[in-house]
C-alpha cells in the first residue's frame, strides 16, 4: 500500500508496511529509530537511512521553508520596479 504525501510543492510516495513485532531485535530497532536515525548498510556500504515519522515531517517542512526563502531571495534578485497604486488604478480607467 502506498501513501502519499503532499504538501505545497512537495509531493512523495511512501511504501507502507504493517508488521506485528514479535522479534526482540526488531523491537529495539524500532525504539532505538524513535530516539536517532539508523544507517542501514549491505555490505559495509550505506544504503538507506530510517527515521522517525515525526523528524521526517520536520524534515518536509524544513525544505518547504527554505524553498520560500529561495523563491523570495529570486523575487527580490530581479524585482521589477513598484508601480504605484494610482498609476494603475488611472491605467485600467478606474479612477
Amino acid at each position: 500500500m502506498a501513501d502519499f504525501c503532499v504538501d505545497s510543492d512537495y509531493v512523495c510516495e511512501m511504501k507502507s508496511i504493517s508488521i506485528e513485532i514479535d522479534d526482540s531485535k526488531l523491537l529495539g530497532l524500532i525504539e532505538d529509530l524513535l530516539i536517532r536515525p539508523i544507517r542501514v548498510e549491505v555490505n559495509g556500504e550505506a544504503l538507506a537511512i530510517l527515521i522517525n515519522s515525526e523528524r521526517f515531517y520536520e524534515l518536509v517542512e524544513a525544505e518547504e521553508e527554505i524553498e520560500d526563502l529561495r523563491a523570495y531571495d529570486e523575487s527580490i534578485r530581479y524585482a521589477s520596479p513598484n508601480i504605484p497604486w494610482d498609476e494603475v488604478k488611472r491605467d485600467l480607467g478606474l479612477s
